[in-house]
């Protein structure tokens, strides 16, 4: 190509990208105005003021200004340096991008104290609240299934080791935040690590799959919601997941993608009853593997989660009286009273399923959806046959399944649905270095001006 030619192929994509731009920013007033407009006319009920922010309070967190240089120094570090780094520093730069991130917050407890114990509305709502209430877990685990509907807004939806997670690691007679703040914090940025395997197994080079994992990092919804969130915690176990499947699709059956998909599959389906995305995620890849390389790799190994979850339960409904099935239709219930949305309030029903999809494209940022929608990634037809693409559509199939079923009534998907974040970056492999700086650097001035000017205490 010459370079007249190269310079309007260039011109095009820019432009490309640019209107896609302008698109979404119109689309988003667009509904954020329908959605003031209809509730004033008593259509609306349940969904945000400020759509689709679900849980967001404007707020100048001018505290945190000082921590703004340190992120930008460190984004300069993670674009310049990116090609001598091993997966360990990259781990290392890319959790000080999320810590450092979450200080903009204002602080200290501003980022990492008061999701743990912070009210909501005034009331107590976290999990630690009801693991403060718990005398010998035990005897409480025997009688969750007795006293679910009586715990707080966030523990009676989920599992009971979401609750007991918290119950282990608080100290027994002064409680000290830091012993539940800071693993999880550790474990949580774990995805960024486990993302940048992912894309080493889908044979990208290291110089690249470091970029991808630092842009991971900086994304919106990652750097936010990783600092002491369950949902992160949750991520990453989901995240292990993804690398096991990634693994089973490119290398054949081994010990590690298995293993990597059972505790994977485990941790994540102890802690939330949104891991059966999990499963609903490795039948559509399985089914594709089935049909593309003629392999059963990905639903055998699905099939070992299955018996090894299920024997699990079993133990636990012998020895401690849990049942698991009980509490998940309990939480079903206790998260649509009203029945079905679309058939009591088909309205809300319609806008909280646009809510739900526009908060993760809104925290995957702006100019990564603009990217997306643009020219440059060549999202053809003939690159879902490979398993990034493959992959990142399996993901995005379940989940809007998912919503249209009626999950997530609530919103809050940025958070509750992080572990989508993973497959959504996959398709930015196709890009070039120059592009995935460019996209680090946009993602991150997206990140610091959310953690700037808005709070997200939920």
């Amino acid at each position: 190509m010459n370079p007249g030619n190269e310079k309007t192929s260039v011109d095009k994509i820019l432009r490309s990208e640019f209107r896609a731009g302008l698109i979404i920013l119109a689309v988003w007033a667009l509904l954020a105005e329908l959605t003031v407009i209809l509730k004033r006319a008593g259509v609306l009920f349940d969904v945000p003021d400020i759509f689709p922010l679900s849980v967001f309070s404007p707020a100048l967190n001018w505290q945190g200004l000082p921590y703004l240089a340190a992120f930008a120094a460190l984004i300069t570090v993670a674009v310049r340096f990116h090609k001598q780094c091993g997966p360990v520093v990259i781990l290392f730069i890319g959790t000080t991008i999320v810590l450092v991130g979450n200080l903009m917050q204002g602080g200290i407890d501003e980022a990492f104290y008061r999701p743990i114990y912070g009210a909501y509305h005034g009331l107590p709502a976290q999990y630690f609240h009801d693991a403060s209430r718990i005398p010998n877990w035990r005897d409480w685990l025997a009688s969750f299934n007795q006293i679910q509907s009586h715990l707080q807004i966030h523990g009676r939806t989920h599992p009971p080791f979401a609750i007991l997670v918290h119950y282990f690691l608080m100290g027994r007679k002064t409680v000290l935040f830091e012993t539940i703040a800071f693993p999880f914090i550790l474990f949580s940025c774990l995805s960024i690590l486990w993302v940048w395997q992912i894309f080493r197994a889908a044979g990208i080079d290291k110089a690249k799959s470091n970029l991808l994992a630092l842009f991971f990092a900086c994304l919106p919804a990652v750097n936010i919601y990783s600092a002491v969130s369950l949902d992160a915690v949750i991520a990453s176990f989901c995240a292990l997941f993804m690398l096991g499947i990634a693994l089973l699709a490119t290398r054949g059956i081994g010990v590690r993608g298995v293993l990597c998909c059972a505790i994977g599959f485990t941790g994540a389906n102890l802690l939330t009853f949104g891991g059966v995305f999990l499963a609903a995620f490795a039948v559509a890849l399985g089914a594709w593997q089935v049909w593309r390389m003629r392999r059963w790799n990905i639903l055998i190994a699905l099939a070992i989660c299955l018996v090894f979850f299920a024997a699990i339960l079993a133990a636990m409904l012998k020895f401690w009286h849990y049942d698991h099935i009980c509490a998940f239709l309990t939480a079903s219930r206790l998260e649509n009273t009203e029945g079905f949305l679309a058939f009591v309030r088909p309205a809300d029903y319609v806008w909280t399923r646009l809510e739900d999809v526009c908060e993760i494209a809104l925290f995957l940022g702006i100019p990564t959806l603009a990217v997306l929608a643009g020219r440059r990634l060549n999202l053809t037809r003939a690159g879902f046959r490979d398993f990034p693409l493959a992959a990142t559509a399996a993901g995005v199939i379940v989940i809007v399944a998912m919503f249209l079923a009626g999950a997530y009534c609530t919103g809050e998907t940025a958070r509750a649905c992080l572990f989508l974040y993973p497959l959504l970056v996959l398709p930015f492999a196709r890009a070039d270095e120059r592009t995935l700086r460019a996209l680090l650097i946009a993602a991150a001035a997206q990140t610091a001006i959310m953690q700037l000017f808005g709070d997200y205490f939920w």
